[in-house]
């Protein structure tokens, strides 16, 4: 059983890595996007509220340990 939790928790940790990989891939996406486009660049420089509130959900269920919320396959 604690095998199992193991690769559990491994498991978690990869999709962690993976999300924050992508995460900044993206950013380096938009920055390049908007070097060579200005126009491109938002008006906005803040996140929305409900924006900021998401980002400070899922900052607390990684800092508690949580596990990820059960998805649907495909």
């Amino acid at each position: 059983m604690e095998l199992e939790q193991r690769v559990k928790s491994l498991e978690y940790e990869v999709k962690m890595l993976k999300n924050e990989m992508q995460r900044i891939l993206l950013e380096i996406q938009e920055q390049i996007l908007v070097h060579y486009y200005p126009s491109l660049r938002a008006d906005e420089s803040t996140p929305s509220e409900t924006m900021a509130q998401n980002i400070e959900q899922v900052r607390a269920r990684i800092s508690s340990g949580a596990p990820p919320p059960k998805s649907n396959p495909g």
